[in-house]
């Protein structure tokens, strides 16, 4: 994805998380059809999939890491259920 392939994957597993779902297939035929529809992707879009994928790259995550171990530590206990939601992995908008 970051070199700009568009991923065609099985609807199930991993991959479901990061990669759009007009390219998951639930069969072969269906497949076949997403290749075909992945073929003619524009250079717009494949830069959009390329982006995204920074997301995940080891950069992002220490920096995420970081944030989260910085505001623990400057935090009292009692006070942690009050952060930013988007300090929690869970919580990042991170979905494609």
């Amino acid at each position: 994805m970051s070199a700009g392939l568009i991923p065609v994957v099985p609807d199930s597993g991993g991959c479901t998380e990061f990669v759009p779902k007009k390219y998951q297939f639930d069969s072969l035929r269906a497949a076949a059809d997403v290749i075909l529809s992945a073929l003619s992707v524009g250079q717009d879009e494949r830069l959009s999939l390329s982006n995204t994928v920074m997301a995940f790259s080891l950069s992002q995550y220490q920096s995420r890491f970081q944030s989260v171990i910085r505001a623990m530590l400057t935090t009292s206990p009692n006070e942690l259920h009050a952060l930013p939601e988007e300090l929690w992995w869970e919580n990042a908008k991170y979905q494609a």
